[in-house]
């Protein structure tokens, strides 16, 4: 008589190739994932910087300002543009704001006189 079902050692060792393959795969998924959430929040900074040089281009009058002495190895002008300012006037979406927690982020804004120059900050207060 012959029994249509599966020896113990043979589920055992459906189990064991399991999780072999198991422990291969999820940490290149992992990796791909932590990858794909670096370039997304890169990808913030970016439009971040975009939307202060806009802020800075249709607010010319109040960035740069004026700070110390002008020395070679130092710009001359600096400024900041709060991610809350470009919130409320409307630079970058509310969504965007919570959702990847730009609260107390900045944009300095440097200048030579002939072109700006754009570093995210986070921390700023």
């Amino acid at each position: 008589m012959k029994k249509n079902a599966f020896t113990l050692i043979e589920l055992i060792g459906v189990v064991v190739i399991l999780s072999i393959i198991a422990l291969i795969v999820f940490p290149a998924t992992l990796s791909v994932l932590q990858k794909g959430q670096n370039d997304v929040n890169e990808s913030v900074k970016q439009v971040v910087i975009l939307a202060a040089g806009k802020y800075v281009n249709e607010n010319k009058d109040n960035y740069p300002k004026q700070i110390g002495n002008n020395t070679e190895n130092n710009l001359k002008n600096n400024g900041t543009v709060s991610t809350e300012t470009l919130l409320d006037d409307g630079y970058i979406e509310a969504d965007m704001y919570k959702k990847h927690n730009l609260e107390g982020s900045c944009v300095t804004v440097k200048s030579n006189s002939k072109k700006y120059f754009y570093e995210y900050n986070e921390g700023c207060k």
